[in-house]
């Protein structure tokens, strides 16, 4: 129905404002612009974005659940420091998640694609390859509405 309304464009294309506040506060950490321990207000935030509360604060909402950041009642957001402990979380939980998505995309990927894989892997090498097939899988499953249970 969405195709038909707008003449087959692709209607998910452009991010949401609090899509954009999430990707452009958590490369501000990233980066360093956004300094570890420095209190912010979300109206500076909000100011510097040129973006409402309410992305804004979805977005810091969900950088907290990452633990990127903390909340401070009437003071502001900060930008927490992360121990080394907190980065082997992190870096487990991605390895779990990546292995879970390699797993799924591996039982639902045709035959067609496992070819692809394989010829890929010949020619470019494992890593490259099961990023491609990974991808390439997971993109053809979602367009395809499969449901994964």
């Amino acid at each position: 129905m969405a195709e038909e309304l707008f003449g087959g464009q692709d209607v998910g294309a452009t991010p949401s404002y609090k899509e954009q506040a999430y990707r452009l506060i958590k490369e501000a950490i990233l980066f360093n612009r956004f300094r570890v321990g420095a209190i912010y207000s979300q109206d500076d935030i909000c100011k510097e974005l040129g973006i409402s509360r309410t992305p804004v604060r979805e977005a810091l909402l969900e950088l907290a659940a990452m633990g990127l950041v903390e909340e401070r009642p009437y003071s502001g957001t900060f930008v927490r420091h992360l121990k080394a402990s907190d980065i082997e979380d992190i870096y487990n939980t991605r390895a779990f998640l990546d292995e879970y998505a390699a797993r799924q995309a591996a039982r639902l990927a045709t035959q067609e694609q496992l070819d692809a894989y394989s010829d890929y892997k010949d020619t470019y090498g494992q890593n490259y390859c099961t990023m491609v097939a990974l991808m390439d899988a997971v993109t053809s499953t979602l367009t395809s509405g499969a449901v994964v249970s």
